[in-house]
């Protein structure tokens, strides 16, 4: 599972919205964090923009970010999918990060030192540009500023790209804070299934595999089962 798909996972039972994610396995190599952390650090966008490109079939490579200009610097990527403004566009990024807020990674330091980054670093070096430009008009932004403002947080927008879009969850938990209720991460596909379509002893066992590293919240009192269920 990529972590992008929480921006459309809400409870299948209950309806409710934003789901917690917890994650307790990568797919996606504990090198490829460091690689991607050290080039964020070294502020190299060559390797973050390489992380970033789209294959489409045997030969074909796409740039996961665009940014063109006319009147206006315009850029789309895989988290803002329209050509946008700046400001606009600033605007629906600060809308991501709400996200972050209902991630928790329980792996190892080499993962999860990458979500601390981009919730200590990144957000907050976007969210400080934004409010400086937020209350102006686009008109009163000169097309050379408005280029040196995607330049200054272009490997920041490379780091939230490469982590919503291109990590991959193999194993953990989306869980309802609402009803209590938690599926199952396997093998990359989240089980968002009713509670008479689950699996109950495959998931009785997920919960026994991770029961150091889960909340007690689920593993003793979640939804439909948990490891006290008869």
């Amino acid at each position: 599972m990529k972590p992008l798909l929480l921006d459309i996972l809400a409870c299948p039972i209950c309806k409710y919205f934003p789901l917690k994610l917890i994650i307790l396995k990568w797919e996606t190599s504990g090198s490829k964090f460091v690689k991607l952390l050290d080039a964020y650090r070294k502020k190299d966008l060559d390797v973050l923009k390489n992380a970033t490109k789209i294959r489409r079939g045997k030969d074909k490579i796409e740039d996961g970010i665009i940014i063109t200009q006319n009147e206006n610097v315009l850029i789309r990527d895989q988290m803002v999918r329209k050509n946008t403004d700046i400001i606009n566009y600033l605007k629906e990024l600060e809308s991501k990060f709400e996200n972050f807020k209902v991630i928790e990674d329980h792996t190892e330091e080499n993962y999860s030192s990458y979500l601390s980054l981009i919730k200590l670093d990144v957000i907050k070096r976007i969210l400080d540009l934004k409010s400086n430009i937020i209350n102006k008009n686009l008109k009163e932004i000169a097309l050379d500023n408005q280029n040196k403002i995607i330049k200054d947080i272009l490997p920041e927008i490379y780091a939230l790209n490469w982590f919503f879009q291109f990590s991959e969850i193999e194993e953990g938990v989306i869980f309802c804070e609402k009803c209590t209720r938690w599926y199952p991460i396997m093998e990359t596909i989240p089980q968002m299934l009713p509670d008479d379509l689950r699996e109950k002893s495959n998931e009785i066992n997920f919960l026994r595999k991770w029961k150091d590293t889960l909340l007690k919240e689920i593993t003793e009192k979640g939804n439909p089962f948990n490891l006290n269920t008869k």
